[in-house]
């Protein structure tokens, strides 16, 4: 500005996760599932879910990185989601 002063405010661009391969589709509880993308680290919780039943089940996060994430599946009476 004309008074030569500034503000500088921090913030982090969040870009939209996008899944490209999932490792298998097995709802069994307990099974470990590896998502594979870009922007994963960002993800904070991961559902089974069937928008027409109404139903998410919650799944755990095991670990995450930007290109991967990998779940671990709930019990579940889903088998598949929506």
């Amino acid at each position: 500005n004309s008074a030569g002063q500034s503000v500088s405010v921090p913030f982090k661009v969040l870009a939209y996760p996008s899944v490209t391969d999932v490792s298998n589709y097995n709802f069994t509880k307990g099974t470990v599932i590896t998502l594979t993308g870009n922007n994963l680290d960002d993800v904070t919780a991961v559902a089974v879910s069937d928008s027409v039943k109404g139903i998410a089940d919650a799944a755990t996060i095991v670990s995450k990185t930007k290109k991967e994430l990998i779940v671990q599946m709930p019990a579940t009476t889903l088998t598949r989601g929506t």
